[in-house]
Order: structure tokens, then sequence, then C-alpha cells
């Protein structure tokens, strides 16, 4: 509950201007395995969802946008595709990256998007 009430508060900052385009603070707890963000990235903007994660998880994400890319830049770099899940092999602490392509960023494009990530637990 928290992190939603944070969230929220963050990102009604970015809205109103107030932030740049930057680090959102988000915790998947086991109560709260569906994270749901929305944002707005112009030019070479970026947002970074960082997440801790355990091995054996899955994750999966769903990107309204077909104008963006999602891809996992720490501890792995990865392009993620929507509805194809990311099989988490080490626990740790990961960041997600939502960016415009590079041809896209340079004509300082803008563009919403609502990203849906769902952690699936590890198989016992």
């Amino acid at each position: 509950m928290r992190t939603q009430v944070l969230f929220s508060v963050i990102f009604s900052l970015l809205l109103a201007g107030c932030l740049p385009s930057q680090q959102h603070a988000l915790t998947a707890t086991p109560e709260s395995r569906t994270l749901t963000m929305q944002g707005v990235i112009q030019g070479y903007g970026y947002d970074d969802y960082p997440l801790t994660l355990v091995a054996g998880e899955q994750l999966y994400i769903h990107l309204d946008s077909a104008a963006l890319d999602v891809i996992v830049v720490q501890p792995i770099e990865q392009r993620l595709s929507n509805q194809q899940p990311l099989s988490i092999d080490a626990s740790g602490d990961y960041l997600l990256r939502v960016l415009l392509p590079r041809a896209r960023a340079r004509r300082d494009e803008q563009q919403v998007y609502r990203l849906r990530i769902n952690i699936t637990p590890a198989r016992r």
C-alpha cells in the first residue's frame, strides 16, 4: 500500500512537471506481484523501475505502446517483449528501463505509455 501511495505521489509530481523522468521507487511484495505504471517519454529521456527479484521467478511485461522499448539494464542487458517471460536466474536487484528507440529519440518524439509488470513466483 505504501508503495502505491509513494508511486502515486511521484507520478503526480512528474505529470505536474516538478520532476524530470528518472528512477521510480517500486517494490513488488508477495501481496502485490503486479505493478502498473504510466509515464511519458520524450526524446532521449527514460524512466527506470528498480525491482528486487528472486531466482526462479518469471518476469512478464505488457507495454501498451509499440513505439517504446523496455530493457533490463542491470544486472543483465536484455530487451523485453510483451508477454514473453524472462526467467530470473539470480536473486538480486534488477533495473527496467523504458525508452524510445534511437531514431525516435533523435526526432524528439513524445510517447505516453502504460506498463504492467507481472512477477510470478518461483516454482517449488
